[in-house]
């Protein structure tokens, strides 16, 4: 407990500690050395970035969500900050944009082929 302890110093969030996988228990906060990085492979996509963030909460139904939209924020501001994304390399369909953006079907699909529109053969 006292490694743990150590581990955790400076972090303000109380981990539960309490786990059914026994897998958990390997992870640096049980007082264990964190397996070595795997070697990070080079990018070799070239062209324009995109991406389709969808976020569905399914709001005033019985199974309304939390955070999916929360989520699809988060992923953009990272593709912004960490990956030079811009807002026209992203399709955002979430129930927080125009209702004509909202997460339906036809723009799931509409997103998918856009997408996927300027593809080419060997990355782009």
């Amino acid at each position: 407990l006292g490694q743990i302890k150590a581990n955790l110093k400076g972090y303000t969030q109380i981990p539960a500690l309490t786990t059914t996988r026994a897998s958990y228990l390997e992870s640096w906060y049980m007082a264990r050395e964190p397996a070595p990085a795997a070697p990070e492979e080079p990018d070799t996509c070239s062209g324009p970035k995109r991406a389709l963030l969808i976020g569905i909460n399914y709001r005033g139904t019985q199974f309304e969500l939390q955070g999916c939209i929360n989520d699809v924020q988060t992923q953009r501001e990272m593709l912004r900050a960490q990956y030079g994304f811009g807002d026209k390399d992203m399709c955002i369909l979430t129930e927080d944009e125009p209702k004509e953006n909202w997460p339906y079907k036809q723009r799931i699909v509409e997103g998918m082929r856009w997408l996927g529109g300027r593809a080419q053969a060997g990355g782009g």
